[in-house]
């Protein structure tokens, strides 16, 4: 990296090296290892297109295979959302390359664009159709069974989980939804009963840094909901292709091929080495002792040990489907990529909960992480809208280098002669 280089070149830089490091920890072989290469030839981030391809493995495997943890089963669904700022990182390509994968199976239901708990409901009542034959005195029947499975892609969650949506009861329902129920029953408003059987949910979605800090809701945290979900946080795309390459020919069909094998011998119970279980039940006992700094975020460390679990299953269906055995180093990939994500999408809520000037100064910070200096008249021309008045905009100087994250430097001539104030980044 030259001097010369700008402060956005260098986090362009720092993201590049930052995927670099990911792909340095995820297969390279089986379904996911073709998926990265089939993505290879576009611009959003390959940890975005690895957990959209975690996630095509779950919707397809839905509940045909588990892990036991004695009073529950762990199924593989998936609970995903990819975090960027608007138009910057390839969000909606990322999740479009997945779903164009499977939305042609037959055994697939995907639900998009349903915004309120009736509708997405009665799509997954709807859910998909299995056949299997019932034995009777006189000849075999066939009976058609419905699974209520569904793949819900929100591709924008402003509008999946706008204020209506969420006063409704929608991030209640999905949350009871995530544990996969073998029976679940609910009553509409008016009065209509809903039953789904077996069911199986992956929820995809895509949103933007600015959303989760000004419109989650902080009840959103308190029910469980935000900690089933993973969130794949970037700001910065790690390659840049003006004209984006059609992938060799043939490769689309044979993920789905992959896919469809995967679907057929990965079915039923499936267990852990004898390695692998001496492996987790070690590293389960040392997370316990591990202290959560951001008591809000617990919920997160709470729920690691099923999403490893998750992960490592999904990782096995993709380079061992015949044998059904998770083995030691699945766990280990597992978990480092677990934490590899969560270390990062920490960063989505770092604006949670934060007040009025919290956020605007935040703001600011964000302008500075890309130019390294920017004057008092730039940011009351980018966020001249949302501060009031001058007042504001001092608070918010005295908050930033009161806490050494910026400099404020007055008296500094522009380009028309006349003097300004300049703020610098510090750290």
């Amino acid at each position: 990296m030259s001097k010369e280089d700008t402060p956005l070149e260098k986090l362009l830089a720092k993201s590049a090296q930052e995927e670099k490091e990911f792909r340095a920890i995820i297969p390279t072989a089986g379904f996911i290892g073709s998926y990265m290469k089939y993505t290879d030839y576009q611009e959003s981030p390959s940890s975005y297109h690895f957990w959209v391809a975690l996630s095509v493995l779950s919707s397809i495997l839905q509940r045909r295979a588990w892990v036991s943890k004695g009073v529950y089963n762990v199924f593989p669904n998936m609970f995903m959302i990819l975090v960027a700022p608007s138009g910057r990182c390839r969000k909606s390509r990322a999740l479009n390359l997945g779903t164009e994968l499977v939305q042609d199976f037959d055994f697939m239901n995907i639900i998009a664009d349903k915004t309120t708990p009736e509708s997405m409901l009665e799509a997954l009542m709807t859910g998909t159709k299995n056949l299997t034959r019932v034995e009777d005195q006189n000849q075999g029947v066939i009976d058609l069974n419905v699974d209520s499975t569904g793949f819900i892609k929100a591709g924008e969650l402003s509008v999946f989980l706008n204020k209506q949506t969420y006063t409704s009861g929608m991030v209640n329902l999905l949350t009871d939804l995530y544990d996969c129920p073998k029976k679940f029953k609910y009553l509409t408003r008016n009065k209509k009963p809903i039953e789904l059987n077996n069911v199986a949910v992956t929820f995809v979605g895509a949103s933007t840094p600015d959303w989760l800090a000004t419109s989650l809701p902080e009840a959103a945290f308190e029910g469980g909901f935000m900690s089933r979900i993973i969130f794949v946080v970037k700001h910065y795309k790690d390659r840049s292709i003006a004209l984006p390459m059609d992938p060799p020919r043939g490769m689309f069909e044979d993920l789905q091929k992959q896919l469809m094998q995967i679907r057929k011998l990965f079915r039923g119970r499936i267990e852990l080495s004898q390695a692998a279980r001496k492996w987790y039940v070690n590293w389960y006992h040392k997370l316990e002792n591990t202290p959560m700094e951001d008591e809000s975020l617990s919920g997160f460390l709470e729920r690691k040990p099923d999403t490893v679990l998750k992960v490592a299953l999904l990782l096995t269906s993709s380079s061992n489907p015949e044998k059904k055995l998770i083995q030691e180093g699945d766990m280990i990939q597992a978990e480092k990529i677990v934490s590899w994500t969560q270390s990062r999408m920490f960063n989505a809520f770092k604006n949670v909960d934060m007040t009025h000037l919290g956020r605007l100064g935040q703001k600011v910070l964000d302008i500075l992480e890309q130019k390294g200096e920017v004057s008092r008249r730039e940011i009351m021309r980018k966020l001249g809208s949302k501060i009031n008045g001058t007042k504001d905009l001092q608070e918010i100087e005295q908050i930033l280098e009161e806490s050494g994250r910026m400099e404020v430097v007055h008296g500094i001539a522009n380009k028309g002669g006349r003097p300004s104030t300049v703020y610098k980044r510090l750290s």
